[in-house]
């Protein structure tokens, strides 16, 4: 499953769905989400949550630290995984992968996809796995997660600017500081 470009290992990336934990239809899950990218192998399907891959980096909204480059070797190691279900299904199965994985959260970007053009921690599935790959220094698969999909340009237009600056990040630290940039601090 890991492939090796030019004698360097691509994070491996993993779709967790809700199939049997929660019955839901994974080929709905997929289709919502975008990730037509399964067809082309460049996601695997992880039907139970139990089967994560320990220590992988799993995208959480809910999570206490921003991805970053930091997170690119374990993402090499041990894949990203995205989770594809609703909201509400989501915090069950973080709860149950606590401790296992990695969880990162990403940082403030917006929606390219026509469902949620605009709106801002809302990206679908695979706005999200893109977004990771980029932000961890994996800028050419991210591009070809998104390569099918109708939207891609309008997500890499929307987001090009802060994308590129997560990117040169080096830390999570360095992350939520330009993230607060775009945010503006609250506390002023």
């Amino acid at each position: 499953f890991t492939r090796t470009v030019a004698n360097r290992n691509r994070p491996k990336i993993a779709l967790a769905t809700c199939r049997y934990t929660f019955g839901a239809d994974t080929d709905n899950c997929a289709a919502i989400s975008g990730i037509h990218g399964i067809k082309h192998n460049k996601a695997r399907i992880v039907e139970d949550p139990k089967r994560i891959p320990a220590h992988s980096v799993v995208l959480n909204p809910f999570a206490k630290k921003a991805l970053s480059a930091e997170d690119l070797k374990d993402m090499q190691r041990n894949g990203l995984v995205a989770l594809d279900c609703s909201w509400r299904q989501a915090e069950e199965v973080f709860g149950d992968i606590q401790g296992k994985v990695r969880s990162r959260a990403l940082p403030f970007l917006v929606a390219g996809n026509p469902t949620k053009y605009g709106k801002p921690f809302v990206l679908s599935t695979a706005e999200a796995i893109a977004a990771a790959l980029f932000i961890a220094g994996e800028k050419r698969q991210a591009r070809s997660v998104l390569s099918a999909l109708p939207f891609a340009d309008t997500f890499w237009t929307l987001n090009k600017a802060p994308l590129e600056e997560y990117a040169a990040c080096a830390t999570s630290k360095e992350v939520v500081e330009v993230q607060m940039a775009y945010l503006g601090d609250e506390e002023e």
